[in-house]
This record gives C-alpha cells, structure tokens and sequence, in this order.
C-alpha cells in the first residue's frame, strides 16, 4: 500500500518547509504531553490542541488564555468557527459533594472568560458530552455512554443523545435520543450527521429537529465522521464490537451519499483512524499494524477506488487529524503535531 517514501521529520519549535533534501515536506512541532488525549482543530490562522492553540505560519503552542474552571484533562470534544472555540468539558464548581459539572463553552480565540453555553444533566453515571460542531447560528453536541465498563457503562438503556444549543447559549434540544456512543458528528446547511460507534449506525437528522433517518448501519464501530458537499465518510475499524478487534488488517474507510443509498468502500488499510475530506478528495490517518509503532501513515485518494496516495509513512500516527486549504494535521501517540502539504 505503501511503496518507497523518503522519510524526514525535523523536530522544530516552528514549522518547517521540509528537511534535508527528502522528497516529502514533512514538519514535526515538538509537542506536549497533553495534546495526544485531547481533541483537534483548525480554522484560517490558528491550529488547536486541546487547550493550546499556535499560529499555522509560526507553529507554537502556547496555552489558550481564559479556560480558567473548565478542565483542559476532561476535554472531550473541541471545534473553531473562526471566531470562537467551543468545547465540551467538565467545569469546576468547587463544590465538595458536587465537584465538576459537564458542560458546553465558548472561548473567544482572542482569550478571554469561557461563556457557559449549556449545562448537561445527564441522566445516568457512567456518560459524558463528547462529539461537538457548529454552524452558523448553533452547536451540536452528542451525550455518550463512557466506553469503559468500570464507569457504569450500560448500552441497553440508550441514554445517548445528539443535542443542538445556540451559539448565544440556552436550553439544549434533543435532536436525536435512544444512541450509545456517537463520537463523531458532523453538519452542514440542513443537517446533522452522527455516528454511533458502539452500534455501527450513521445517522442523518434535520438541524431544526424532526424524523431521523439511519444512512448506514451494521457498520464495525464507526468513527471521525467527516463530509465533503455530497458525501459522509468514516473509519470502519473492523471489530464485531467495541472491545473486541478481530482484524487489525480489516479496516477501511467507508461512504454514503448525504441523500441516501449504498454504503461504498474508499479505500483499505491495516488500521484507519481518523479522516477528512474536502474538494480535493479523502485523507486519513493509518496507525498501522498492531505489533508495530512505526507502521502508521497519512494517505490521500482524489475519489473513492482510485490507489491511495502516500503523503506520509512511518509514523507512529494517532487517530486525530485536521485539514485545511494547504496541509493536513495529526498527532502522535507522543503528542507531537505534524503536517504535511496535501497534494
């Protein structure tokens, strides 16, 4: 899948063109112990780590100023809209019997106090908001069950959820109930498209609320839902269920039409993680076989079924990653960012 690629990476303080006459142009931004746990974004200047945030053309993290009480380690979902960042997190209250408090916010990119858009009441120990995006006018974000059996995990009472609260903040509106874990969403001008991993359904529902409608199902724990303008695309990991992977070798990436229709193959791989996509075609990051750490790559496809372009290989490469006009982003186990030109 992969062939011969020269491999470089420069470990800089800022980004670099390439390194050492090597064919790709590869940079690496030493990184921080926290980002490899926490979610990742990009809008026009800024590239987001969890609670950092450095400009693309400089490359530096330093901490986003003003998260104040909400807590950088409990960072579960993160998106900019070039504006503002949101996120869904655990908010500290200082109270003894009743310490954190799950929440939805808004930080201007600029610094700044966070704006508590929504307060969650989940119904059960044992979930968390998690997945988020924005449009326009409004956030979406999912409820999910934790995905670890010592936290009161419990599929069968399907308290998940997919939620919609305005950028202004105010009272959440169940968009979408009866889910397990949909980790990833995404929305564009009249719907929300969310996809439960633990039950393999892709899911499309209209932003102003309405009747659901399941686009793909039986899929094998679908994960980094992401779209370009007709079509959805994810990572099918190849497990029979969330704990149990049968086929490290069996993943691929996978689409539907956003109207509706047969589930199509993108391309294969050993371990396909996360995704992108836009006019240009499909990225994704493969962390590779799993008896090794430096199997992984990042590979491109200009449409579905065309031989995988190879922008990267050789890293130990984790399952987040970003694009925007000129370059695609991940992150490593080790939390350190890189990117490289998109062709």
């Amino acid at each position: 899948m992969h062939g011969t690629v020269s491999k470089c990476f420069a470990v800089l303080v800022a980004w670099s063109s390439g390194c050492g006459g090597a064919d790709e142009s590869t940079s690496e931004l030493v990184g921080d112990s926290r980002v490899y746990a926490l979610e990742f974004s990009t809008d026009d200047r800024y590239l987001f780590a969890g609670g950092m945030r450095a400009e693309k053309d400089e490359g530096v993290f330093e901490g986003q100023p003003g998260f104040g009480e909400l807590d950088l380690k409990s960072l579960y979902g993160l998106v900019s809209d070039g504006l503002d960042v949101y996120v869904t997190t655990l908010k500290y209250t200082g109270d003894i019997d009743d310490p954190y408090i799950q929440v939805v916010s808004r930080l201007p990119i600029a610094g700044g106090s966070p704006a508590i858009l929504a307060q969650v009441q989940l119904s059960a120990p044992g979930l968390q908001v998690d997945a988020i995006a924005v449009d326009e006018a409004d956030v979406y974000f999912t409820v999910a069950e934790r995905l670890d059996s010592s936290l009161d995990f419990d599929p069968d009472r399907r308290a998940g959820g997919l939620f919609r609260v305005p950028k202004t903040g105010g009272e959440p509106v169940e968009l979408l109930g009866g889910l397990v874990h949909p980790g990833s969403i995404a929305v564009d001008a009249g719907s929300v498209f969310v996809a439960d991993q633990f039950t393999g359904t892709i899911w499309k529902t209209p932003v102003s609320g309405g009747p659901s409608e399941a686009l793909a199902t039986n899929e094998a724990s679908p994960e980094s839902l992401t779209q370009d303008d007709d079509r959805l695309y994810w990572s099918f990991w190849g497990r029979s269920d969330i704990y149990d992977i049968l086929d490290n070798d069996g993943g691929t990436i996978r689409g539907v039409a956003k109207a509706g229709g047969p589930v199509f193959e993108v391309a294969g791989g050993h371990h396909p993680v996360g995704v992108a996509a836009d006019a240009t075609g499909i990225y994704w990051v493969d962390s590779g076989e799993a008896a090794s750490s430096t199997d992984g790559g990042v590979y491109f496809v200009g449409a579905p079924g065309e031989t995988p372009t190879v922008l990267s290989y050789g890293d130990p490469a984790s399952s987040m990653m970003t694009a925007d006009a000129d370059f695609v982003y991940w992150i490593d186990p080790d939390g350190l960012v890189f990117r490289v030109p998109k062709r």
